[in-house]
C-alpha cells in the first residue's frame, strides 16, 4: 500500500490515504502521469486530485493546512511513499457531500514536475581519524600536518547526480568541506544559536540567525563551485571535526517509485 501525505511549510502533516481522508490508488495514478507528462513543457502545471473526507471536521482540517501554503505563496510537499513533489494549493471544488463524508478535488500547481527522495545523514565530529604522515586519497584542500579530521561517507543510490543540502547548527569557523575531490570552503563565522546553511539545489550559502537570513556567497571560495552536485556512488567526506554536519541528499525522479 503506497503511502500518501501532504506537508505544508509549518511541518503540518495530512495523512491522505489514512482513516480521515483517502485518495484511491487510480486517482494518485491520474495524478501523477499528468504531472509527468509536463515534463517536457517550461510552464508549470495545476492538476486536480480527488479525495474523500469522512467528516466534515477532516475536509476543514485539510484546507486550513493547505490554505497555510496558499496564502503565503510556499510550496508544500506531496509524498508518495519517499518521494515528494513541490506543490502549491490552489482552490478545491466540491464533488458529492452527503450526512457523513465530503468528496473534494484539490487544485494543485507544481513548477517543476520533479519527485524528491531526501536521504539524511548526520556525519559526526566524534568519527575522527589522525592524519600524521597520511596521504589523503583525494584531493583535500589544506595541509592539516598532525591535527585530526572527521571523515565519513555519503552514498547516492540514483543514476542522476544529487543536490543537497548541507547544515551546521553549532559554532565554526573557516568552513572547509572536502566531497571527494569537490571543495567546499567560505570564510564565515558561525555563532551560538545559528545556523550554516549550504543548498546546491537552490544555489543559495547562508547563515541563519534570530534576524533572519544573512547570504555568505561574498565569502565562499572562488577557485571551487560551491554549488556541486553529488555524482552516483559512494564518496567521501571530510572536514576539521571541530563540528558536526548534517547533510541531507536531495535524489530526483520524473516519476516516483511504486510499490
Amino acid at each position: 500500500m503506497d503511502k500518501v501525505k501532504y506537508v505544508n511549510h509549518f511541518g503540518e502533516t495530512l495523512d491522505l490515504r489514512g482513516t480521515e481522508i483517502y485518495s484511491s490508488y487510480e486517482a494518485l495514478k491520474s495524478f501523477v502521469m499528468s504531472m509527468s507528462n509536463n515534463r517536457l513543457t517550461s510552464e508549470g502545471k495545476t492538476t486536480a486530485l480527488p479525495v474523500v473526507c469522512l467528516s466534515i471536521d477532516a475536509a476543514n482540517k485539510l484546507i486550513n493546512a493547505l490554505e497555510k501554503d496558499s496564502v503565503n505563496n510556499i510550496y508544500g510537499k506531496l509524498y508518495i511513499n519517499d518521494w515528494y513533489i513541490r506543490v502549491i494549493y490552489q482552490g478545491m471544488t466540491p464533488i458529492l457531500r452527503t450526512s457523513d463524508k465530503v468528496k473534494l478535488e484539490l487544485s494543485f500547481y507544481a513548477e517543476d514536475t520533479i519527485f524528491t527522495k531526501e536521504t539524511s545523514y548526520q556525519l559526526s565530529s566524534a568519527n575522527q581519524i589522525n592524519v600524521k604522515g597520511f596521504n589523503f586519497p583525494f584531493n583535500f584542500p589544506l595541509n592539516f600536518g598532525a591535527d585530526p579530521i572527521a571523515s565519513s561517507s555519503i552514498t547516492n543510490n540514483e543514476l542522476l547526480d544529487a543536490d543537497f543540502v548541507l547544515k551546521i547548527d553549532k559554532p565554526a569557523s573557516d568552513i572547509n568541506i572536502s566531497i571527494d575531490a569537490n571543495s567546499y570552503i567560505v570564510d564565515a563565522t558561525i555563532n551560538e544559536g545559528e545556523t550554516f546553511v549550504l543548498d546546491t539545489a537552490e544555489k543559495e550559502v547562508y547563515k541563519l540567525t534570530l534576524f533572519g537570513k544573512t547570504s555568505l556567497l561574498g565569502a565562499a571560495d572562488d577557485t571551487s563551485y560551491i554549488f556541486n552536485p553529488i555524482s552516483n556512488g559512494q564518496h567521501k567526506v571530510a572536514w576539521s571535526g571541530d563540528f558536526s554536519l548534517f547533510l541531507t541528499l536531495l535524489e530526483h525522479r520524473r516519476t516516483p517509485i511504486w510499490i
